[in-house]
């Protein structure tokens, strides 16, 4: 009998059997075969009988159907054939499934098996099919959350599935704040954009704050919806704390506004064991940070000094050189730059060249956490009646290096006592009244808006600004994507990675608003989409792809202005950025070329 299985992707090893002459594939549940791949369209193809063939058709989806690189409308089908549908690649194959007893079964029958006959689990009082798919789901995200490397990603994780996934319309993330909760910054600013001042269940999140535990707020639920709520058009919520043991890292709130139907025990339960694995995640990713700068400390360094910094321009050669007169120095380092352009690599690389490169670098965001929050992960707290003591980043930053991201959002309180600890080398960890010595080195960053903010000056940082890769030369470019690739293809184990002529030409044009990182997680993305050693545009992320191919299409010749513009600068790097020389070869006076290079935002 035919069937389909995910070979690759999103539910990998689900199939099913091609019975009757349509089955219907995509995201909505009442497809044949389900995919749990939100780049998939709700209704995406359909498998048909024709005649003595089956034939693969494509229902005008989204993002299309691929078979060998190329998207198709129709396919027909031989055993063996795969194709792809967004990030999850499917075979058509002619041989059955066989379980242990012979007989054929789904993965959903597997999974509905394992409740029938396990005497732990008791799926009797439960939606089946509900608990099937929240188990597959529950996979996945533990899968992918496996690869975040700081909480915003692991929150915009959370924002994903569970739009997906629970069908609600606030998925928002609450941080403890001394108090009560308070909304994570990016959260409230995003909901507010779309929900306005509409209010939560404050009741809800009162209890949680006193007996921090799920709980679904519904008629039948262990909370009545209240007066407010119903006023609001709030019909149904549910919470689950981000706990492990007694330590409470947050609260996953989502509701719905305006619907009669509520969610179920069965969706509380699929958003605890989703806050579970997020609790143990966070609760991990500080001994992953320590880790990491200890593997990078270890590891075999390349020829190249600085080799995240590839290029050969005079831009180039500056990083290394600050990075050179800085990196034996105890003074505070103040990074200035847009997000993703390379600060952190910069600020690794300072506290790998110098003396306190024997212990890790340890790493904190500052916008990713409430003040109270940064105030603890910073300076630690002492005993107290309700949680044990735990020591702050500055004391596990002792003879080492101690890098805060987003030195923006901190406050003024928290400011103070980040230049009082350093100046009197001794932290005082909140409830505790004794100081601990301390002898650490900080490096901050913010974004070049802030680059006068008085907490920098106070703190008596020395400042670099760090070049948007859009700025860059093309050279530059050129030469840090070939790097990029060789580093995702050795990690990926794939052996002479490249780019298509097509890509190459459009990732030349592309300004980048995202920087380096971007860069780097789309060669990453293509590397593993592209069923070869060769990464095309149809390899790319969705909204990249629509950007690069317009850029690619719509390339416009420079005006005037850019080509003097593009000339001066790279003048100016031939003559490894000495104004005098640059000023001489290009025919013009030198307070000429500061006029022109201040206008451009050139300050060298």
């Amino acid at each position: 009998m035919p069937y389909l299985r995910i070979t690759e992707g999103a539910g990998a090893g689900l199939s099913v059997a091609l019975h009757g002459e349509t089955v219907s594939i995509g995201r909505d549940g009442q497809c044949g075969l389900q995919l749990l791949d939100t780049s998939a369209s709700r209704q995406h193809a359909t498998c048909e009988q024709r005649a003595a063939e089956w034939v693969l058709c494509d229902l005008g989806s989204s993002n299309g159907t691929w078979h060998q690189g190329k998207r198709i409308e129709t396919l027909p089908l031989a055993h063996g054939c795969e194709f792809r549908i967004g990030n999850t690649i499917l075979r058509f194959e002619v041989e059955a499934i066989a379980d242990a007893h012979g007989t054929q079964a789904s993965w959903g029958e597997q999974v509905h098996g394992l409740g029938e006959d396990s005497s732990l689990f008791n799926l009797q009082d439960t939606d089946a099919p509900s608990v099937n798919r929240y188990l597959v789901l529950l996979h996945q995200f533990i899968r992918h959350a496996s690869t975040t490397n700081d909480r915003a990603a692991l929150f915009d994780l959370l924002d994903e599935l569970a739009a997906e996934a629970l069908e609600g319309d606030r998925i928002a993330v609450f941080l403890p704040d001394g108090h009560g909760w308070s909304l994570w910054p990016p959260h409230e600013r995003r909901l507010r954009a779309r929900f306005g001042t509409t209010p939560y269940a404050g009741t809800l999140l009162a209890i949680a704050w006193q007996k921090p535990e799920a709980l679904l707020c519904t008629s039948e639920g262990d909370v009545d919806p209240s007066k407010s709520m119903d006023a609001a058009g709030l019909r149904s919520a549910m919470v689950a704390p981000l706990r492990i043991g007694e330590e409470v890292h947050g609260l996953l709130y989502v509701d719905r506004l305006n619907t009669d139907k509520a969610f179920t025990r069965t969706d509380l339960e699929f958003l605890e064991a989703v806050a579970n694995q997020m609790a143990v995640r966070l609760h991990n990713q500080g001994t992953v940070a320590q880790l990491q700068a200890e593997i990078d400390r270890l590891s075999t360094r390349s020829n190249a000094p600085y080799p995240q910094f590839a290029g050969s321009t005079a831009g180039v050669k500056e990083i290394e050189g600050f990075i050179q007169r800085v990196a034996a120095l105890d003074t505070a380092i103040a990074l200035i730059g847009e997000s993703g352009c390379g600060k952190r690599s910069m600020a690794q690389a300072i506290h790998l060249s110098g003396p306190r490169s024997a212990q890790p670098m340890q790493t904190f965001t500052c916008s990713a956490y409430s003040q109270e929050m940064c105030a603890v992960s910073l300076f630690g707290r002492g005993n107290d009646l309700r949680r044990d003591p735990r020591p702050g980043l500055f004391e596990q930053a002792d003879n080492s290096t101690l890098y805060l991201q987003d030195v923006e959002h901190l406050d003024a309180d928290n400011q103070r006592r980040i230049i009082s600890t350093l100046r009197d080398n001794v932290v005082h960890r909140n409830d505790e009244p004794y100081p601990r010595p301390i002898n650490v080195r900080l490096i901050v960053s913010c974004s070049p808006e802030h680059q006068d903010m008085p907490f920098l000056r106070e703190l008596g940082a020395l400042s670099f600004t760090c070049t948007a890769l859009r700025e860059r030369s093309s050279d530059d470019r050129e030469i840090l994507t070939r790097h990029l690739l060789a580093e995702a293809a050795e990690r990926l184990e794939k052996n002479s990675a490249q780019l298509s002529s097509d890509l190459s030409n459009a990732f030349a044009n592309y300004i980048w608003p995202g920087n380096v990182r971007q860069l780097r997680d789309a060669i990453h993305h293509g590397l593993i989409i592209s069923l070869n050693n060769t990464i095309t545009l149809d390899d790319m992320p969705e909204s990249l792809r629509e950007q690069l191919t317009n850029k690619l299409q719509h390339t416009e010749l420079p005006s005037l202005a850019e080509v003097q513009r593009l000339h001066i600068l790279r003048v100016l790097e031939h003559c490894g950025g000495s104004k005098s020389a640059a000023a001489t070869v290009l025919g013009i006076d030198r307070s000429t070329l500061h006029t022109r290079l201040r206008n451009y935002g050139v300050n060298k």
